[in-house]
């Protein structure tokens, strides 16, 4: 009976192990902020390494989705150094709708949505202006404006010479009736 004791209990402690391990016990460590991932990932955005420090940031989400503070990483660098304001916007969102602890971040992410929306809505309209059929009717109707503008002022400064005509025919008629 001995000799099945000591593989047995090698073998419980094993089974045990594997349990912790699997259940996500002792992984703590390698979650959230202190995911070496992560740590990697502000290494190198800290050396001016941004593609490396995004692709840390990604590796870091797919071994812990809710490292929240990484997709306020990824959105940043995506928004400031990378140029893929979508990308930017997808994580922010991704931040804010994960993130329950940092009102300032909360509120960086939120202002950088609405500048991010405007800019590229910006971007649109620059871009298809001329194929929005309500653009030609606006400009139609700018060009009448400025038209009809100047037709007013034209008439203003009609007007303003035949005042003056006036006064001085007043002037003129004043001066035979006073001679």
């Amino acid at each position: 009976m001995q000799s099945y004791a000591r593989p047995l209990a090698l073998f419980t402690i094993l089974g045990m192990f594997a349990l912790m391990v699997g259940s996500g016990c002792g992984r703590e460590a390698a979650t959230g902020t202190a995911n070496p991932y992560y740590r990697q990932g502000l290494n190198l955005r800290q050396n001016d390494q941004m593609e490396e420090a995004a692709e840390a940031f990604r590796k870091c989400l797919r071994a812990s989705p809710g490292t929240t503070q990484a997709h306020f990483q990824l959105a940043t660098l995506y928004q400031d150094h990378l140029s893929q304001p979508v990308k930017a916007l997808y994580h922010y969102t991704a931040f804010l709708e994960r993130q329950s602890d940092n009102p300032t971040d909360a509120a960086v992410a939120r202002q950088s949505i609405e500048r991010i929306q405007r800019t590229l809505f910006e971007q649109w309209m620059e871009k298809y202006r001329d194929e929005l059929p309500e653009q030609a009717i606006i400009r139609e109707q700018d060009r009448q404006i400025r038209s009809l503008r100047q037709a007013r002022q034209a008439l203003i400064g009609q007007t303003r010479d035949l005042i003056a005509e006036i006064r001085l025919k007043d002037q003129q008629i004043k001066q035979l009736q006073e001679n």
